[in-house]
C-alpha cells in the first residue's frame, strides 16, 4: 500500500485501517497528523461505546448485513459479511452449518468488551461467546 501522503483519496492511516471496517472516513484533502489522530480517537470512542449495549438483531440493507445494538441509543454497525461466532472451542463462520443459530443465540446478550485483536479484527465479547468482525475489504 502506498503511503497515505501519496494518495489523492485515502483512509486514515495504518491504525485506522481496522477502524475503516466500521467507520469509513474518506479524506478529500491531506490531513495533518493531529487531524488523523483525532479521527482515529473518534472511531475508537465509537467502538468503545458498544460496551454495555445489548446485541439485538441482524438486519439487512439490501444485501449488506447490519448488526443492531440497543443501549442508551440504538447503534447500527454495517459490516461486509456476517461475523464469526466463537463459543467455547466452537468457531463458526458465515455460511457454516449452525452459524445462523449461534448468531441468533447471542441476541439479548450484553457486550462486556469491544476491542481490536492483533490482526485488526473487532472482537465483541459477551458472557455466552464472542463475535469477531473482520476489517472491511472495501473503502
Amino acid at each position: 500500500m502506498p503511503p497515505v501522503a501519496d494518495l489523492g483519496m485515502a483512509t486514515v492511516g495504518l491504525c485506522a485501517a481496522a477502524v475503516a471496517a466500521f467507520v469509513v472516513v474518506v479524506i478529500r484533502r491531506r490531513r495533518s497528523a493531529a487531524e488523523a489522530a483525532d479521527t482515529v480517537a473518534w472511531a475508537t470512542a465509537r467502538i468503545d461505546a458498544l460496551t454495555g449495549t445489548t446485541f439485538d438483531t441482524v438486519r439487512y440493507r439490501g444485501e449488506v448485513p447490519q448488526l443492531v445494538f440497543e443501549g442508551d441509543l440504538t447503534q447500527v454497525m454495517t459490516v461486509d459479511q456476517l461475523p464469526t461466532v466463537v463459543r467455547g472451542s466452537s468457531i463458526l463462520r458465515a455460511g457454516q452449518p449452525g452459524h445462523r443459530q449461534a448468531l441468533a443465540d447471542l441476541r439479548g446478550e450484553t457486550v462486556f468488551v469491544a476491542r481490536f485483536s492483533a490482526e485488526g479484527e473487532l472482537v465483541l465479547e459477551f458472557g455466552a461467546g464472542s463475535l469477531v468482525i473482520e476489517p472491511s475489504t472495501s473503502a
